[in-house]
């Protein structure tokens, strides 16, 4: 299992905004995508680095964002 960051665009009331998730790779192809993670370009690649050195299954992923959700920069 491997996670990636990704960007897409968000709109809010009218504005564009670049916004970053994560993907997660296994057996070669995206089985999941979570979009809207932040605007935070920086604290989503840490939060990625730290779920692919943790060897974060994937079942354990939403509790992972739960937390940064709570402590996002």
């Amino acid at each position: 299992m491997l996670y990636e960051v990704f960007e897409h665009i968000i709109s809010i009331d009218d504005k564009l905004y670049t916004s970053y998730g994560i993907a997660v790779w296994g057996s070669n192809r995206i089985i999941k995508k979570i979009y809207d993670v932040s605007v935070n370009r920086v604290a989503v690649s840490q939060l990625v680095t730290k779920l692919n050195e943790g060897n974060v299954e994937i079942i354990h992923l939403e509790s992972v964002l739960e937390d940064f959700f709570l402590n996002v920069p």
